[in-house]
């Protein structure tokens, strides 16, 4: 029973590891250009838990970072594009950062797990760059229009 207990916490990691740190690079973004945050989301669907600015939904997909609307809308267009990319931008820092641990320590027990998080996050970088909206691809191409 504890296996499968590890295996569930492990399950919940992998899929909110991803989703987090995409988010803290427009986090970052915001903290450059003094935009304060209002609320973050990690997940979507009914809310789970709800600590201070953190929401947390039931579903591991879907997350973002709320900036405080005047502020950012003060933001020139790069300055708005910058943000938008920055999501992305981590997602595929990160992805590189574990395949390429992985790739040096495949031998190494439970390098599986770093393949695994490479790839959701290299997919994360992807699919978000999607011009639809609400994805970044969608945000970053009202910039350009």
């Amino acid at each position: 029973m504890l296996e499968l207990g590890f295996i569930m916490l492990l399950g919940a990691v992998l899929a909110l590891t991803p989703l987090v740190f995409h988010e803290m690079g427009h986090w970052v973004a915001l903290r450059r250009f003094n935009v304060p945050v209002t609320e973050y989301w990690m997940g979507l669907g009914p809310v789970l838990l709800r600590l201070g600015k953190l929401r947390v939904g039931m579903l591991p997909i879907g997350g973002a970072v709320v900036p405080h609307a005047e502020q950012y809308a003060a933001l020139s267009a790069k300055e708005k594009l910058i943000v938008t990319l920055a999501g992305p931008f981590a997602s595929l820092l990160y992805a590189v950062v574990s395949l390429g641990v992985w790739y040096l320590e495949r031998s190494m027990p439970g390098s599986d797990a770093l393949w695994l998080i490479g790839t959701l996050n290299l997919l994360l970088a992807g699919l978000n760059m999607i011009p639809v909206p609400p994805l970044d691809g969608f945000q970053a191409w009202v910039q350009f229009r």
